[in-house]
């Protein structure tokens, strides 16, 4: 079986402590508002799981996963929604991210 070693760039320690400073700030901006985080699949995961340890508000959890691949290892760059949100985000959307998504699919803000 053919094994690859990864070499870590960022050590753990500072990985970790860059989350919480992240939460921290999101939590300091949001306060007690109530936030609707949509995790990208599968590569974000991780990230997202660590950072809603440190947050300091109620939140909602969804995810989506996209594909450009299809079968292949070169991107089509075309992006296709292959699970969508199911959590309502109606009324939850700041602006900047409304045009980011609206590129993406058609959502009801």
């Amino acid at each position: 079986m053919n094994e690859t070693h990864l070499n870590s760039l960022i050590p753990r320690d500072q990985i970790a402590s860059i989350i919480r400073d992240l939460a921290g700030r999101i939590s300091r901006d949001y306060g007690q508002t109530e936030l609707v985080l949509v995790c990208v699949l599968k590569g974000a995961f991780m990230f997202l799981s660590d950072l809603v340890r440190h947050l300091q508000m109620p939140v909602q959890i969804d995810f989506v996963r996209l594909a450009s691949y299809g079968s292949g290892t070169k991107s089509s760059g075309r992006i296709e929604i292959t699970k969508d949100i199911e959590v309502s985000v109606k009324g939850k959307m700041s602006s900047s991210w409304k045009i980011s998504l609206t590129a993406v699919g058609p959502y009801d803000f």
